[in-house]
């Protein structure tokens, strides 16, 4: 697996804008409450990064490769030792779980 050290991002990073628009743009109470407070991008990106944290360490390895360094899904399940639609199945839990987190977060703000 490729390493997670080696993977480093910060909130300014444009990848992680692109993932933080796509988990916040998908209708339901995240997506509201992110916007309802008014928050920045830099500010969304920075939620995310915060939970991001909060994953597994393969949850949040997979998102990183998948969302922020491009990755395919035949790429990420040769790492993981896992097909195509395996790595589909654990990449949507990982952004369940992921949206559940920041909703949390937004909640305590």
């Amino acid at each position: 697996m490729v390493s997670t050290s080696a993977m480093s991002i910060s909130a300014g990073h444009a990848p992680v804008k692109q993932l933080t628009r796509m988990i916040s743009g998908r209708p339901g109470p995240t997506s509201a409450r992110l916007s309802d407070l008014g928050l920045l991008e830099e500010e969304r990106s920075a939620v995310v990064l915060a939970v991001l944290d909060r994953l597994p360490k393969r949850d949040r390895w997979m998102i990183r490769a998948r969302f922020i360094f491009g990755f395919t899904y035949d790429e990420i399940g040769k790492q993981l030792g896992v097909g195509r639609a395996r790595v589909g199945q654990l990449v949507a839990r990982a952004l369940r779980r992921l949206r559940g987190f920041i909703a949390e977060q937004v909640g305590q703000t």
